[in-house]
């Protein structure tokens, strides 16, 4: 195969590759229509509306015990919903005395309404984890 015939190859399977990574990620339930998507959505807000009481800004000393010692922080939280309600996010971080953060997660709460059943995924230290809430809906 010539240089010429291999770019022209390349040149037909390019548009072909970009349109199936572009497809590939979109779930079967997001193709069924906008009824199911705007079902969904509306299952989720309302799950959502539970976790409400949550919401603002929260601002208090941490204490926590270490080999080291006691160690105190001004640990906040920021808690709001996003995604038109169906979504909570919730920031915490801790300062210490110096103003310098001691510590910093992001969190995301979310309902399934497939399986009518919460699911937190939070982020912190390097670290990742996606866990499932035991408070459920109607199960």
């Amino acid at each position: 195969m010539t240089l010429q015939e291999k770019r022209n190859k390349m040149r037909r399977l390019i548009p072909a590759s970009i349109a199936m990574l572009l497809i590939a990620p979109i779930p079967a339930s997001a193709v069924a229509g906008p009824e199911s998507s705007a079902a969904r959505i509306a299952a989720e807000r309302e799950a959502m509306r539970k976790f409400s009481w949550m919401d603002g800004e929260w601002r208090g000393v941490a204490v926590t015990q270490t080999p080291a010692g006691e160690q105190r922080v001004t640990h906040t939280e920021r808690v709001g919903s996003t995604l038109d309600g169906s979504v909570r996010l919730i920031e915490g971080r801790s300062y210490r005395a110096d103003g310098s953060t001691a510590f910093h997660a992001l969190a995301m709460l979310s309902f399934d309404p497939d399986t009518r059943s919460y699911r937190l995924t939070s982020h912190a230290e390097g670290r990742y984890g996606s866990f499932p809430c035991p408070y459920s809906v109607g199960l």
